[in-house]
């Protein structure tokens, strides 16, 4: 099973971030063998953003779809989305998410999972792919990884202590290095650059073979409904990584 298409909701130009990775994106499954459109309907576009609002955009982005061929039933995975879907278009479309934690983590974007995460002294790295629902970054699990983190990671956490210890403010550190804390940026790089592509080439896999099924807001695996929690795949992500020759950071 392949990708249909990959929905852009900004235009060429727009940024040039954007730009660089649908060049790599569309590179990727070219590669891939996939045959996979790039459409993008902007948000910015004066014609779109003045007569639409955020639910009609929706609406009106699966109608030029639909001229397209593309049926509406398709699952519309959001990667790298960024944008909160209305509750309408969530219940009415089918629609998967990919989020940076697990079913009982902390939900938002993902400078503010990263952070909630080691407010919380979490020495472990998640993630989840789920069907989207109403409510933020939860919904039936479809699979899932969790991986205890590096001792690189560790230490840091260590000097991040020290500095609490020695009286800065958790709050303060956070506001100061947002992006920049050397123990966010590598908690984010075990988390998501090193296994996230994994977790996505996994579960498009098992929904491409029937191994995992979805019926509403229902998931199968192997004929069966699976708990709300989902699947682990550790050791598929694990062997996908040493498939692709991509090495673990410890």
């Amino acid at each position: 099973a392949g990708l249909a298409y990959v929905l852009c909701n900004r235009k060429k130009g727009d940024n040039k971030k954007t730009d660089r990775y649908v060049s790599e994106v569309d590179g990727y499954f070219e590669l891939c063998g996939i045959d996979t459109e790039i459409v993008r309907i902007s948000t910015k576009d004066a014609q779109i953003s003045e007569r639409f609002s955020d639910e009609e955009y929706y609406e009106y982005a699966f109608e030029r779809l639909a001229s397209m061929g593309f049926s509406r039933e398709l699952p519309k995975w959001l990667i790298g989305w960024m944008k909160i879907v209305p509750d309408p278009i969530v219940n009415k479309y089918p629609m998967i998410n990919l989020h940076p934690s697990g079913p009982d983590g902390p939900r938002g974007k993902w400078e503010d999972v990263m952070w909630e995460s080691i407010r919380e002294g979490r020495k472990h790295v998640e993630a989840m792919i789920h069907i989207a629902t109403p409510e933020m970054d939860r919904g039936p699990v479809l699979c899932r990884y969790d991986y205890p983190t590096s001792k690189r990671c560790n230490k840091l956490y260590e000097q991040l202590e020290r500095r609490l210890d020695n009286g800065e403010s958790f709050k303060d550190i956070k506001e100061g290095e947002y992006r920049t804390n050397p123990l966010l940026k590598r908690f984010r790089k075990e988390q998501q650059e090193i296994r996230e592509n994994a977790l996505i080439a996994v579960a498009m896999n098992m929904l491409g073979t029937g191994e995992l099924r979805i019926d509403g807001r229902i998931i199968y695996y192997n004929g069966k409904p699976l708990p709300k929690e989902g699947l682990l795949v550790n050791n598929r992500v694990d062997d996908y990584m040493q498939m692709k020759g991509i090495n673990l950071p410890y």
